[in-house]
């Protein structure tokens, strides 16, 4: 099977799992995948964190964006002609839906000191202990990452999301950990 398809099957087996999902699961592992996050070293030291705005068939992170964003500066991506940018965490008043996904997208300048990111928090659609992931297919983390050279890069996913391996081709970034609810 050639590798793109192996990655579109992997995409829908997740997607399947992830359909079946209880609400209280996800809210119990969004739940335990924060508080691992809360408890990394990394995490503790960063100033500067890259996050995401949660759809629903993701790891819930908006609960420690709201407890730890006036401590630290979050991040968020926003898509501007089919590229993430990254925009100041400054409230939800100040979040706005995008059209392509319909994700809340912060509305601001764009913060262009990459090198103050000390923090990546990455969803996923599956990842392996090797650190590699496997992304909705847009490629916007892939052309992201290798950018952030100052940043700890962490993939978090529900439980069923972490694979014996991940398809890869050399252009995907390797994470340099991977935290899944339990």
């Amino acid at each position: 099977m050639k590798l793109v398809e192996e990655k579109k099957k992997m995409r829908r087996e997740i997607m399947q799992l992830k359909s079946k999902m209880a609400v209280e699961e996800k809210e119990q592992e969004s739940h335990n995948v924060c508080n691992q996050i809360e408890a990394d070293k990394d995490f503790q030291a960063a100033a500067c964190i890259l996050a995401y705005w949660s759809l629903p068939d993701e790891v819930d992170v908006r609960p420690l964006i709201r407890k730890w964003s006036d401590s630290k500066l979050f991040l968020l991506p926003k898509i501007v002609n089919k590229q993430l940018i990254f925009v100041e965490y400054r409230g939800e008043a100040y979040m706005k839906p995008e059209p392509f996904f319909g994700i809340l997208e912060p509305d601001g300048p764009p913060f262009t000191q990459v090198g103050k990111i000390n923090l990546v928090i990455v969803p996923g659609m599956a990842f392996d202990a090797q650190g590699f992931r496997l992304g909705r297919g847009g490629g916007y983390y892939d052309h992201t990452l290798p950018k952030l050279v100052n940043a700890v890069k962490i993939g978090v996913g529900f439980s069923f999301q972490m694979v014996s391996s991940v398809p890869f081709e050399p252009h995907d970034e390797v994470l340099d950990k991977v935290i899944v609810g339990l």
